[in-house]
């Protein structure tokens, strides 16, 4: 079997297949990065922390398909990020910009730290993948829309107490640190489903979809009606921890106990 080959390069980095651009080194990083490239061992970049501020080695490497940018120097935002046309993959954190996707035609995954709503989102046709960071109350009121061919969605940080979606079928729907949410929006469909640090006191798990297969609920809203479970016939995997509930009666046990993997300790339910 052959063995995977180890890079060695002083730009190495959490990905295996990123270069990390480090400051002062910035053309030495992407010289780097576009030989490892052919050598088809890097397929982008990243940037972290506030020591890069010569973004002009960006428009070396607009060729590779992914960039991650997180905690970087203000001046990140005088980046004609219209310059990462190419990309495959963007990746934006602890900073925030607006972003105008609209020429972004090959993006498939979006990570976005959110200011405002992304133009042209709704007119990417490879986009699959999306997680937003930090929706404010205000922004999250006022909603957003995603694109129905959208597979992956995850929210991390959201301040609002309802959410409008739009209607895509997703295979992934995660939402966690959403204390003031007070139901799921409605979906075309979801296959999996983790939610997390979500609600208070009340939450409408009614709204929890049929379709899900795998459900993850973790230190949420108080459960007070088990109801919601009875509908979901494909359900195989079931986990619920940290999260306070009324008892289920002994119908609704046995629609617990009928699911192939279920993890709920309080209820004395393990079994994979």
């Amino acid at each position: 079997m052959n063995q995977p080959v180890r890079r060695i390069d002083d730009f190495r980095c959490h990905d295996a297949r990123l270069v990390h651009i480090l400051p002062g080194r910035e053309d030495e990083a992407a010289d780097v990065a576009l030989s490892l490239r052919d050598a088809g061992l890097c397929d982008g970049v990243f940037v972290g922390g506030k020591d890069v501020v010569d973004w002009r080695v960006i428009e070396r490497i607009t060729s590779l398909d992914r960039f991650f940018f997180s905690n970087v120097d203000d001046s990140f935002k005088s980046l004609n990020l219209t310059t990462l046309r190419n990309a495959r993959a963007l990746g934006i954190s602890d900073v925030t910009v607006d972003l105008d996707l609209r020429s972004f035609e090959r993006l498939s995954s979006l990570a976005y730290q959110w200011k405002s709503h992304p133009i042209g989102l709704m007119c990417l046709p490879s986009l699959r993948e999306i997680s937003f960071w930090g929706v404010g109350k205000n922004q999250a009121d006022a909603g957003f829309t995603l694109p129905a061919q959208l597979k992956v969605f995850k929210l991390i940080g959201y301040a609002g107490s309802r959410m409008d979606i739009g209607m895509p079928s997703l295979d992934v729907l995660s939402i966690s640190r959403a204390r003031h949410l007070t139901a799921l929006p409605k979906l075309g469909s979801a296959k999996r489903l983790e939610i997390s640090f979500v609600g208070k006191d009340t939450f409408d798990y009614q709204t929890v979809p049929e379709s899900v297969e795998e459900l993850i609920i973790d230190s949420c809203a108080p459960i007070h009606d088990w109801h919601f479970l009875e509908g979901m016939k494909n359900l195989r995997r079931l986990f619920i921890d940290k999260t306070k509930f009324v008892d289920p009666d002994h119908r609704l046990v046995k629609v617990i106990e009928a699911v192939e993997s279920a993890y709920v300790p309080s209820l004395r339910i393990s079994k994979s």
